[in-house]
C-alpha cells in the first residue's frame, strides 16, 4: 500500500512540475507603447539581436531588441 501511494505521489508531482514549467508567459513592452502577450517563452537570437515568440492568438512575432523596452514574466 505504501508503494502505491509513493508512486502516485511521484507521478502527481511530476505532472505538476511539467504543467508549471510549460506555462511561462511574458508581456513584451515595446518602446512605442505597444504590448504583446506571449504564449510560452520569449527566445532571443544573439546573431540577429531579435526576440521571437508566439502570441496567445498563435501568431509568431520577431522583433528587434532595440524596439523592446522590457520583458516581464507573468
Amino acid at each position: 500500500m505504501k508503494k502505491v501511494l509513493l508512486i502516485f505521489l511521484l507521478c502527481a508531482g511530476l505532472a505538476f512540475s511539467l504543467a508549471c514549467g510549460s506555462s511561462k508567459q511574458y508581456t513584451v513592452h515595446m518602446k512605442d507603447g505597444k504590448q504583446y502577450e506571449s504564449r510560452g517563452e520569449v527566445k532571443y537570437n544573439v546573431h540577429s539581436e531579435t526576440y521571437a515568440f508566439e502570441t496567445k492568438d498563435g501568431e509568431t512575432i520577431t522583433i528587434p531588441k532595440a524596439d523592446v523596452e522590457k520583458l516581464v514574466e507573468k
